[in-house]
């Protein structure tokens, strides 16, 4: 595969099969669209995948265009497959319209996957993802109360335009050091705790000691827990941290 960015002056020597979205994470819906793709492979085609903010300068031989039926491009984006089908002749290219994968009779989009995170269904948004939702970034230094409570954890800041789900406590597999744990994790601002602390994802991995601060943590969402509350006290909350532990290790042990 060769990715090609920050150009639009570019050329592809081969005869082409090509796709154009936005391709904004790749979910059960696209991958649906570009199994079609991987099919003009066999008529000696070289499969391209156009995703872009800026018209590029095209010049790649289009010989197939791989499209989905709400495919629009063009000025105003009055452009559809059908305009595309109606100038196939002229310009010598074959178009393959692609229905929409569904799942609960529903389409799979990027905005059905963001309503099920919202909502805080992080197994229906894998689902629909097919793979589930994660957060991955460097492992940063906490205020290490977890290690008071007999529940180290592993904290990450994502980026703000991350998308999270609903501050509150998740059954979660990390990879770290190419090796994955469960765990549970707490999204949000860990209200118990005097100060106003950033929203993070701190992780309790289970079965786990070693020191990887400053190391990539990867946090895959499987199944929600509980809602974020304040606890009356540290003990309250340690009792609770417990109770999630447990439940986590056998929603774990379920899925093996």
């Amino acid at each position: 595969m060769k990715y090609i960015k920050n150009t639009m002056d570019f050329s592809v020597p081969d005869d082409t099969a090509v796709t154009l979205g936005k391709f904004d994470g790749i979910h059960k819906g696209h991958r649906h669209l570009l199994r079609f793709l991987e099919e003009k492979k066999s008529a000696g085609l070289t499969s391209v995948i156009f995703t872009f903010d800026a018209p590029p300068a095209w010049r790649v031989g289009v010989k197939s265009f791989v499209v989905g039926t709400d495919f629009r491009f063009g000025h105003g984006r009055k452009g559809d497959y059908r305009l595309l089908q109606s100038c196939s002749g002229a310009y010598g290219y074959d178009v393959k319209v692609v229905g929409k994968a569904l799942a609960d009779g529903r389409e799979i989009s990027s905005t059905y996957i963001r309503e099920e995170l919202m909502a805080g269904r992080v197994g229906q948004a894998g689902r629909l993802l097919g793979y589930p939702y994660f957060v991955q970034g460097e492992v940063v230094h906490g205020n290490e109360i977890g290690r008071t409570l007999n529940a180290p954890t592993a904290n990450l800041l994502p980026p703000r335009e991350k998308l999270l789900p609903p501050f509150g406590v998740y059954v979660t597999r990390a990879e770290v050091d190419g090796r994955a744990y469960g765990g549970i994790t707490n999204v949000g601002r860990k209200p118990t705790i005097a100060g106003d602390s950033p929203v993070g994802v701190e992780t309790h991995l289970f079965d786990f000691s070693a020191w990887i601060y400053g190391k990539e943590m990867k946090v895959e969402f499987l199944k929600a827990v509980r809602p974020e509350r304040k606890f009356a006290s540290l003990e309250e909350l340690k009792s609770q941290m417990a109770e999630d532990m447990a439940y986590g290790r056998r929603c774990l042990a379920g899925l093996r």
